[in-house]
């Protein structure tokens, strides 16, 4: 989808989500920051220099990018998938081996390092991307829709993982109830706009919600640890009462 002309700016270390529906254009937005599409008009820019102008090499040394393709040759082990991560910096070889353990390890994959891409479950197979997107060492770390085909405890630890990496963060998702256990602020995307671009907590409670999803969002508090948490209504069902 085309996107509408809008200005943003992301912070160094800021966890920013896209959220929309279907066709919003969140995913074509990732392309646009990643360098993999170029804007029609106006600039994406990379601490102030203009991303198209980044040889790809230096891009791969600050970006790493988790799409949801995610294709790879399921015979590679856990490590030597991992070490791909690790051909945007050629001149660091030396290094290497230390930055690939210590990947593993903060993706609790030192166990499987030498199991086959090909037997891990689904959890694990994000893990190990993340684990390759980590040893790449990027500035920016893009995801889309990252959380898909795991369940609600993978979820969870996945967002956790992500919260403990002095990392610039912009993810696309889809379960917009994770939003409080990664993001600092939301961007809400329609029709290829950004609708509105702000703190977390204030738009899940903002009345914009509704007329992009459909829905209510109703702002809770958890009863054990005072943490937000948020329960979802057909705004159809609220307003018929």
């Amino acid at each position: 989808i085309l996107l509408h002309p809008s200005s943003f700016a992301i912070e160094r270390g800021e966890r920013i989500a896209f959220i929309g529906p279907n066709g919003a254009g969140k995913t074509t937005l990732l392309k646009l920051l990643a360098g993999r599409l170029s804007p029609t008009s106006g600039l994406v820019c990379l601490d102030n220099h203009p991303l198209d102008l980044v040889p790809a090499w230096r891009r791969a040394q600050r970006i790493a990018v988790l799409d949801q393709d995610g294709h790879v040759d399921e015979r590679l082990s856990v490590a030597e998938y991992v070490a791909l991560g690790r051909l945007p910096h050629p001149t660091a070889r030396a290094y290497d081996r230390h930055v690939i353990d210590e990947a593993l390890a903060e993706t609790d994959l030192c166990a499987l390092a030498g199991r086959s891409l090909g037997s891990l479950s689904g959890g694990e197979k994000q893990r190990a991307r993340l684990s390759r997107a980590f040893a790449q060492q990027p500035e920016l770390l893009l995801l889309d829709e990252p959380t898909n085909h795991l369940d609600a405890r993978a979820r969870i630890d996945f967002l956790e993982l992500l919260r403990t990496k002095r990392l610039t963060i912009v993810m696309v998702l889809h379960d917009v109830q994770l939003l409080t256990h990664f993001a600092d602020r939301v961007a809400i995307l329609d029709r290829g706009e950004i609708r509105d671009f702000g703190n977390t907590s204030s738009l899940l409670g903002s009345e914009l919600l509704p007329s992009v999803f459909g829905l209510n969002v109703l702002q809770l508090t958890h009863p054990s640890d005072g943490t937000p948490i948020a329960v979802f209504e057909r705004a159809t069902r609220l307003a018929n009462r």
